[in-house]
């Protein structure tokens, strides 16, 4: 894992944030930036909520109260392609590569897709929220996760978050 990740993921604030309810990327004539974006299943059995900075931080809450993931996007390697990692308890401070793994729910690409289909970077944090977001692979890493049970969530699709709501 990136010696960034490490540190990136120690700093991560626990807080809570409120989402209002939001239909659109337009609030009002205002739109909403991605860094304020709130994402999640049509069942809303998973919310994904971004922090309202600019570092990509975000929590993923699960079904009803069913426990609460902590996640930032970082930039990939290749063209403007975006990683995304979702974490449950992970240690505070200084990690070793091991605890880290211990920790991790997921870590795949997050893109942006369109109505018609395409796929795009997601978007920067002061630029529009896209519509939906894709998280490759998270479905069935949550399903595989010890938190999955705990949360009470029943199968489903995981992987496409629909633009739910935007921070006030």
């Amino acid at each position: 894992m990136n010696p960034a990740l490490v540190t990136f993921g120690a700093g991560i604030a626990a807080g809570l944030l409120t989402i209002s309810a939001y239909a659109g990327t337009q609030k009002g004539s205002r739109l909403c930036p991605q860094s304020l974006a709130g994402y999640g299943t049509e069942s809303q059995d998973i919310l994904l909520e971004f922090a309202g900075s600019a570092d990509g931080a975000f929590r993923v809450l699960l079904g009803n109260g069913g426990g609460v993931l902590q996640g930032f996007v970082y930039p990939g390697e290749e063209n403007d392609d975006n990683l995304a990692v979702v974490l449950n308890d992970c240690p505070e401070g200084d990690a070793t590569g091991e605890e880290l793994a211990a920790c991790t729910i997921w870590q795949g690409p997050i893109v942006a897709v369109a109505e018609n289909g395409d796929v795009a970077p997601m978007p920067a944090s002061d630029q529009p929220a896209a519509e939906t977001l894709l998280l490759e692979g998270f479905s069935d890493a949550l399903m595989a996760s010890d938190i999955y049970n705990q949360a009470g969530l029943s199968a489903g699709d995981f992987d496409t978050l629909r633009l739910m709501a935007c921070q006030e």
